[in-house]
């Protein structure tokens, strides 16, 4: 019996693969480490006027990046 692409793509693809989630877990980990977006969470955590700085930091491409990973 002959083997197929297909057979051969089927048998243990999943081994070989990444999840979605798993790399964007890896791209929310990466951005966290990053101490500027850090300090904005701190920010935002210790903001009197939250909705305010959320509304100026959609502003800010790294904060964007962050909110696109959750």
């Amino acid at each position: 019996m002959m083997t197929t692409l297909a057979d051969f793509l089927n048998s243990d693809e999943e081994d070989d693969r990444v999840s979605l989630q798993d790399l964007k877990n890896l791209a929310l980990r990466s951005l966290l480490l990053n101490p500027y977006l850090r300090q904005l969470m701190v920010d935002l955590d210790q903001a009197d006027d939250k909705a305010k700085l959320m509304r100026a930091w959609t502003q800010e491409p790294l904060f964007v990046e962050f909110a696109a990973c959750c």
